[in-house]
């Protein structure tokens, strides 16, 4: 064969081999590209929309709790006003003029009480604080048998107050008193506090029989305002007559935990609305929340939190703010005290003494207490 026709051989059968080899990869690529298709098209593991519905979901209101609050305006002015104010020598009492004063001799006569006794019946006390006052002087009564504990000192004028002060340092020579407060910033100033005196004697030492008044009285809203042991605390000595209206769950707290009205203003500052709230639960199952909120100094008023759908009470502490209480529902597991209703008590027992007599004998006795 010659030489010509064996390179026409060679490059025909390169030329076949090129193309066959061509066709061969194009089968592949598409065959492949099939197959990775329809893996996709089967095993897709694109989120779907409901993945991201949750992701972005927002929370609910249990895990927003301040959802469920909104704002008062509260004049920043009544921050000096309200069950929670503190009142002593650092802090003095500013009267707004409006205090709710009721005469209790009066008052009796309207709901019919005449076991509220009183040296004189023209003796004011706040009208919050009647009745709670009233009560618990009526189941002092039916538990002891005992007519013979009066109101004293109530509601006092800054005048009187300075009458008595003024008194209480010439008897004793010195420059302060710790019996008597300055006038101004005394709780009598207030309409809330009021004292205890025994007839005849008039000599109340809270001892004996007359203890029931100290170990209840907060089961009626009220505190032993100047507790013995507290008198670096209180600047005020020891005085088991004198009483003051807080309302329940801060009589309550205070009263379990043996602090005095100063310890627990201070403590609240722990417990704010957007941290930890304090919790107390009454003996009547009653649960209650307690938060502080400063006051905003640089305006008229203060936006206090409060919840949108529960009881709350606002007090002003008379120092920096407010103290909202928010009345939650009741717990069960706390045992309910059933308490007598405040009926007319007959006094079969009850001295008979002279109003005059004993108007007399008030004015003659000393006055000691704060």
């Amino acid at each position: 064969m010659s030489k010509k026709k064996v390179n026409k051989a060679n490059t025909a059968k390169f030329l076949a081999e090129f193309f066959l080899c061509i066709a061969i990869i194009a089968a592949g690529v598409y065959f492949i590209k099939g197959a990775v298709d329809r893996s996709n098209s089967v095993g897709s593991t694109e989120p779907t929309e409901e993945v991201y519905e949750v992701i972005t979901e927002p929370p609910t209101e249990a895990e927003n709790p301040m959802d469920m609050y909104d704002t008062y305006d509260v004049l920043n002015k009544d921050m000096f006003k309200g069950d929670l104010i503190l009142v002593n020598n650092d802090y003095a009492y500013l009267s707004t003029g409006d205090e709710n004063l009721v005469e209790i001799g009066a008052k009796n006569i309207e709901t019919g009480r005449d076991y509220v006794s009183v040296v004189k019946d023209e003796y004011q006390i706040l009208d919050v604080v009647y009745e709670p006052m009233a009560d618990m002087m009526h189941d002092f009564i039916e538990a002891t048998d005992l007519y013979n504990v009066m109101l004293y000192g109530t509601y006092r004028s800054t005048e009187f107050q300075r009458e008595l002060y003024e008194n209480d340092l010439a008897a004793k020579g010195s420059e302060e008193s710790t019996l008597v407060a300055k006038p101004g910033y005394s709780e009598h100033e207030t309409g809330y506090a009021f004292d205890f005196t025994t007839i005849p004697d008039y000599d109340y030492d809270g001892t004996g029989e007359y203890e029931w008044y100290t170990k209840n009285c907060y089961k009626y809203g009220f505190i032993l305002r100047y507790p013995e042991g507290k008198e670096n605390i209180t600047y005020i000595e020891y005085e088991p007559w004198h009483f003051r209206y807080v309302g329940i769950p801060h009589a309550t707290y205070m009263t379990r935990y043996g602090i005095c009205l100063e310890e627990y203003i201070d403590m609240l500052h722990n417990y704010t609305y957007d941290g930890s709230h304090l919790e107390i639960i009454c003996d009547d199952g009653t649960n209650c929340e307690v938060y502080f909120f400063p006051a905003d100094n640089s305006a008229e008023t203060t936006a206090v939190p409060v919840p949108k759908d529960e009881k709350y009470e606002i007090s002003g502490n008379n120092v920096d703010g407010f103290i909202v209480t928010v009345y939650k529902d009741s717990v069960s597991s706390v045992p309910e005290i059933q308490e007598e209703s405040s009926e007319e008590i007959q006094e079969e027992e009850n001295p008979e003494e002279n109003q005059e007599d004993i108007d007399e004998n008030a004015e003659e006795s000393e006055i000691t207490e704060e």
